[in-house]
């Protein structure tokens, strides 16, 4: 198939990012038979971009006419991005679509900023990538789509060429969404940190903590997974052991204290979903109580 006939199937896009996300994607659309061409302003980025096979322009001013521009940019770069495209106009075919991946950024916060007519969407991964990460990461991964009329097929187009199942999100959801996912996410991996550190100050072997935590963690959210969070729950407080409880909190004082404000803020939450669960109100008053005054427990 000659350069012609793929521009009228696949359409010709420009992603600005090389970053993990942005050659993940890429790489993906590439595979699929789409024209991609990464922007890429940094000597280094390019060259990464260049030995992955990807055809590397420096500036959108260099840009051939595209139907879709995909900004996979960090949220502050957005609206600087969007100035530059109403600068190059050009660069921009009729009925083109202008896509980011920000999870938490609405579309209608960028509207301003983006060149007047354009459609503007949002793709966003509910993914982790790594610097590792190829284009399967995004294999089977849900995606959510956001946006004006316009640009919600284009977005919803993509992530179908990458095999990912979109799914519908207002805009105005997203900040709640993309929290959301960094709870799940990011916070799991904050979590894992601090449970490690206290490991590690019982005796643990640093590498032996790490992935046996790692493991406890993953067959905790498997279950998740498989069955509702309240009959996914195990553990001291869903069995209503306040001894156990005081223990904890007595150690955390003696040996990390710093902690002791994030156990109690994680306990809450825990004996709520308990609650959900069936945990009896004497259970939870006592629960209750050694949480009110760690200082006493």
């Amino acid at each position: 198939m000659n350069a012609t006939a793929i521009a009228s199937v696949f359409p010709a896009t420009i992603i600005v990012g090389v970053g993990r996300l942005g050659a993940s994607i890429g790489e993906g659309l590439q595979d699929a038979g789409w024209p991609v061409v990464l922007v890429a302003r940094r000597d280094a980025s390019a060259a990464m971009a260049s030995a992955r096979g990807f055809s590397v322009i420096r500036s959108l001013a260099d840009a051939a006419p595209a139907d879709l521009v995909l900004l996979c940019v960090p949220d502050d770069a957005l609206i600087p991005v969007l100035r530059e495209l109403g600068t190059v106009l050009r660069v921009l075919r009729p009925e083109c679509v202008v896509l980011h991946t920000s999870g938490a950024v609405p579309v209608s916060a960028l509207r301003d900023a983006a060149p007047r007519g354009v459609p503007i969407g949002s793709l966003h991964p509910l993914q982790s990538v790594t610097a590792q990460s190829g284009a399967a990461v995004l294999g089977g991964a849900p995606a959510a789509v956001s946006g004006e009329p316009g640009a919600l097929a284009m977005a919803e187009r993509v992530a179908h060429a990458l095999g990912m199942n979109p799914f519908r999100l207002a805009d105005e959801a997203k900040p709640l969404y993309h929290a959301a996912s960094a709870m799940a996410a990011n916070f799991t991996v904050a979590l894992l940190d601090v449970a490690i550190e206290l490991a590690r100050a019982a005796g643990m072997p640093p590498e032996h903590a790490r992935i046996a935590l790692a493991r406890l963690a993953s067959l905790a959210t498997a279950r998740v997974a498989e069955v509702e969070t309240t009959t996914a729950l195990t553990g001291p407080i869903a069995r209503g052991d306040v001894g156990t409880v005081r223990l904890h909190l007595a150690a955390l004082r003696r040996s990390a204290p710093h902690i002791v404000p994030l156990y109690v803020e994680a306990a809450r939450c825990t004996l709520q979903l308990a609650a959900r669960a069936g945990l009896g109100g004497d259970a939870m008053r006592d629960i209750n109580a050694v949480l009110d005054h760690p200082g006493d427990a």
